[in-house]
């Protein structure tokens, strides 16, 4: 099977990044605690906690991905890190 789109890499991406139910707050209290109090103010625990977030995120991807493919001829085939 060939590489996933763009689109789909980014829908597995975010996908992976969701927390729904858990408090970010509560995260951010235990990434804080686990680094020994070192994290500066707008430490961020990497997850995404909100689906309307998530939407915003996944919509801006698209846009992104859009415009590289017709500004800068973005092959199809690339990776999504």
């Amino acid at each position: 099977m060939g590489r996933k789109s763009l689109r789909n890499q980014v829908i597995h991406r975010l996908n992976n990044k969701m927390a729904l139910g858990v408090s970010r707050h509560q995260a951010k209290k235990e990434l804080r605690r686990a680094s020994g109090g070192k994290c500066n103010f707008g430490a961020t625990t990497d997850t995404i906690h909100s689906s309307g977030s998530r939407k915003a995120y996944q919509q801006t991807s698209f846009e992104f991905i859009n415009w590289c493919m017709r500004v800068k001829g973005l092959n199809k085939g690339l990776s999504v890190k």
